[in-house]
């Protein structure tokens, strides 16, 4: 199903049969399968071990978290880079760094202000934080996982390379730019975070249930750039690569910074990734684009944790050192998110029953875009008021991807859950291994800019984004182009 779902999304405007490498894996076709079969048992067995109420010790854990994480990165190889599931692996790994401060099982140096918080009952309790650490790691194998089983259910289709012959004519490109600014402009409040407290700041659309006006804007504008690079008249696309970069550095800078927001984050991302994979060919010949794309990582994360800083009013408290710069880069975002597992482990440990499935039945319950049901006065279950988040112990907003899971169907839940949120990653990487589509450009594009928000805040923000992408991939057919 997975598969002819992606399948569906591809329209190609010519074909043409390729007999070039396949990127099923890196891993032979034999091994592969012999590979995710292991992961698979051996999950199992953890899931099974999980219930029993016999979890690992944290050095056991932790040492095959580890050993899957660096499997998934440097082994699974989906499409000539693979930067999607790369991707996704660290951004799902990173709130579990913390955990290695316990691997001597001594509270008394274990990191437990994780989430910039004071310890709570749960970080002080190993057993626990055994347990957290547990189900993080199966759901990493669960995650990976997904990518084998993708890579090798892709290996069996046909290999073509789809190539566009239009792009948008300039003024319809500049529509576009229009909208994205537009949209940007209605998610943003008309304060800044050096004018009002960013507690204080609120959207323009507070209120409405529009809560995909920002997605829609990136995903726009990340459609500008893919636009771009695809004309082939020099001077046009000197022109659409300028307009891009204005409407980019506009949204960026005067849009999220300024108002303390760091959700464009995916979407500065997905446009290093096309960038990247522009022309992609051996790394040898893009070897340049890879330093400055990994010369930008560093410098843009210290600067989205400044920001975080300063939206928080830690500058007008004391003049920031550079203790504090290290205190900023070690208790992220990633360390509120870890907050989330601890909580709904920590509460089945103590007694908490699972749910079952009402979660997703209020996933789908939700699925109706907030604008109309406001406006029709239906309250959906999950929504700015409502939902995972708001049922968490401890935590500053989001759940991780594992949370949901967990809640309805404990550690089974997670492996099986994660290893679905696998495959679907690992088919749309698989549809990148050669040259590809604006659609499917965009589609990869899209899975960038929710990446975050997707493993970090929850499901429906990959529902927003799918349906950003549809939303924005119909205006796209619907505007006068030009043949190339």
């Amino acid at each position: 199903m997975l598969s002819q779902y992606i399948d569906a999304i591809q329209s190609p405007l010519e074909l043409k049969s390729h007999s070039g490498p396949v990127y099923a894996s890196s891993i032979k076709s034999l091994s592969c399968f012999q590979i995710f079969c292991l992961i698979f048992l051996f999950s199992l067995v953890m899931c099974t071990l999980f219930e029993a109420k016999r979890p690992f010790p944290i050095p056991i854990s932790l040492a095959l978290f580890s050993g899957i994480v660096i499997l998934g990165l440097w082994k699974v190889k989906l499409s000539q880079y693979s930067l999607l599931t790369r991707v996704m692996i660290v951004i799902y790994a990173m709130p579990f760094v913390h955990c290695f401060s316990y691997l001597n099982e001594n509270i008394i140096y274990a990191d437990t202000s994780f989430g910039g918080r004071k310890p709570n009952f749960y970080q002080i309790n190993l057993e626990i934080i055994k347990r957290m650490t547990m189900v993080g790691c199966i759901g990493a194998f669960g995650l990976v996982a997904g990518y084998l089983f993708a890579g090798m259910a892709s290996n069996k289709r046909p290999r073509i390379i789809i190539k566009d012959r239009r792009c948008l004519k300039v003024p319809p490109f500049l529509f576009v730019a229009t909208i994205s600014l537009f949209f940007s402009w209605l998610d943003a409040s008309k304060n800044t975070i050096f004018t009002t407290g960013y507690i204080m700041i609120k959207s323009r659309l507070r209120g409405t249930e529009f809560n995909s006006a920002g997605l829609l804007s990136f995903v726009f504008t990340v459609l500008l750039l893919i636009d771009g690079l695809n004309e082939k008249r020099i001077k046009i696309r000197r022109l659409k690569i300028t307009i891009t970069m204005f409407t980019f550095l506009t949204i960026v800078i005067l849009f999220q910074f300024m108002r303390g927001n760091r959700d464009c984050t995916g979407m500065i991302i997905a446009f290093m990734v096309i960038y990247l994979l522009n022309g992609a060919g051996r790394f040898k010949t893009n070897k340049k684009k890879f330093m400055i794309a990994a010369g930008l990582v560093v410098p843009l994360f210290l600067l989205l944790q400044i920001i975080g800083t300063i939206r928080g009013g830690f500058y007008d408290t004391k003049k920031i050192e550079i203790k504090d710069y290290i205190s900023i880069i070690t208790k992220g975002t990633w360390s509120s998110i870890l907050l989330t597992p601890l909580s709904v482990v920590g509460d089945s440990y103590y007694g908490v029953k699972p749910c079952w499935g009402r979660t997703y039945l209020d996933y789908f319950l939700s699925l109706p875009p907030g604008l109309l049901t406001h406006a029709i006065g239906i309250k959906r279950p999950i929504d700015g008021t409502g939902g995972p988040a708001h049922k968490m112990r401890y935590g500053r907003g989001g759940t991780h991807v594992i949370v949901v899971p967990f809640m309805n169907f404990k550690s089974f839940g997670v492996f099986f859950i994660l290893l679905l949120y696998g495959s679907f990653i690992g088919m749309v990487e698989f549809r990148m291994r050669f040259p590809s589509s604006i659609k499917i450009k965009l589609l990869y594009a899209s899975f960038f800019i929710v990446s975050l928000i997707w493993f970090w805040y929850g499901e429906m923000q990959l529902v927003r984004g799918i349906m950003s992408f549809y939303i924005v991939w119909d205006t796209y057919k619907l505007l006068p182009k030009h043949k190339l």
